[in-house]
């Protein structure tokens, strides 16, 4: 990278970052265990996303070998009624977790942009010299 471009990279981080905001460290500290339960929360939530996923892929299997294969004495639509219920029970709780799964995300990501802006605004300020007051 050349000189210039360096230059022009460091003007442009300096503008930036004068827009960001300096935390508390008590607020740092609370970001930082909400990001921590927000990673957890995530994986959580994939985990069972695609849980429900491949039980809704193994039930409506199931449901396709029912109707290719009845017992012709034995078929009644009840119980294919019951079934299709229960399939779209299971859709229902799909959708609800890939949605609490998406805002999980979505706050995963606000919370992490926000303590990286404020590394980058604390790593600007200028640290008075002499005597050290509070």
């Amino acid at each position: 990278m050349s000189l210039s471009e360096v230059v022009v990279l460091q003007k442009q981080a300096c503008t930036q970052v004068e827009r960001f905001e300096v935390l508390r460290a008590e607020d740092v500290e609370n970001l930082s265990e909400e990001l921590r339960n927000l990673y957890e929360r995530t994986e959580y939530l994939r985990r069972t996303y695609h849980s429900l996923r491949s039980d809704r892929r193994n039930f409506h299997s199931r449901i396709c070998q029912y109707l290719h294969f009845p017992r012709a004495a034995e078929f009644s639509h009840q119980p294919m009624l019951k079934q299709e219920e229960a399939l779209m029970e299971l859709e229902t709780l799909i959708d609800d977790r890939a949605n609490k799964l998406e805002i999980a995300e979505n706050r995963r990501v606000r919370v992490r942009q926000k303590l990286l802006e404020h590394v980058a605004a604390a790593a600007t300020l200028s640290v008075p010299r002499g005597p050290h007051r509070q």
